[in-house]
């Protein structure tokens, strides 16, 4: 069983292409596919294709991933979920999502955390989505623009997510963006093993729609990053918040 990693392009593709449809990994499990059995037997599940999307597993068995690739792009487009009902205007709505002040704020943070500008941000990313460009991005940083495309923030927000924290020894040459003070070092903490498994308790014991403001920046892929080991600190505000979510 030959094994291949999850890179963010291959993550992007998959999540454009269940925003394209509008099928979920359920949805895409439940289609034709073939040797649907035999993909099942050898591991295959929605589960499976969730860890892909959200950044959970690392690398994919390279059959498995292959099938649901092909799946996706060979559903006809008067089978995407936007189009079956003919309902245009919905469609179009359910493919924007609103920049809210928490959202506002994430970005926000991402962008002090990284020290990178949105320039910087596309200029390294290996495969930007059609019509994304700094100037949107800068747009939502700055309040100008209040709607965007689900798969350009996704994008946006996970290209962010996946940069380390910046340099500690050069954090006192940074200048402050947007008007706003730059986050220091001191204003975030390191994530040890038994405070991950305190924060894994308390998102696992949380309502549903706990996050959907974003409080303090965390959003549910930000989330998974800290749950997963991926993001190695947190700001002091949002784990006070966990923790005040437990109390």
């Amino acid at each position: 069983m030959e094994r291949e990693p999850i890179t963010s392009k291959v993550r992007n593709e998959l999540l454009q292409l269940r925003e394209q449809t509008g099928w979920g990994p359920d949805a895409i499990l439940n289609r034709d596919l073939q040797g649907k059995d035999k993909l099942t037997r050898r591991g295959l599940s929605a589960k499976v294709i969730q860890s892909w999307m959200d950044g959970s597993v690392k690398t994919a068995d390279s059959g498995l991933l292959s099938a649901v690739l092909r799946a996706y792009k060979e559903i006809p487009e008067h089978f995407w979920r936007g189009n079956v009902t003919g309902k245009g205007r919905t469609a179009l709505k359910s493919a924007y999502e609103d920049i809210t002040e928490g959202m506002r704020n994430a970005l926000l943070e991402e962008k002090r955390r990284t020290n990178v500008t949105p320039f910087q941000l596309l200029k390294g990313s290996v495969q930007t989505p059609d019509g994304l460009n700094p100037r949107i991005i800068d747009q939502w940083l700055n309040g100008l623009k209040k709607k965007a495309k689900k798969h350009h923030l996704a994008f946006v927000l996970d290209a962010y997510e996946a940069l380390p924290d910046r340099d500690r020894a050069t954090a006192h040459q940074l200048r402050p963006t947007s008007g706003r003070p730059v986050q220091r070092s001191a204003d975030r903490v390191k994530i040890t093993d038994e405070m991950r498994a305190e924060i894994r308790s308390i998102h696992s014991n949380s309502p549903m729609g706990y996050l959907k403001d974003h409080p303090h920046g965390l959003t549910p892929t930000k989330m998974c990053h800290i749950v997963s080991g991926r993001n190695k600190t947190i700001d002091r505000n949002a784990l006070e918040f966990l923790r005040n979510i437990s109390g």
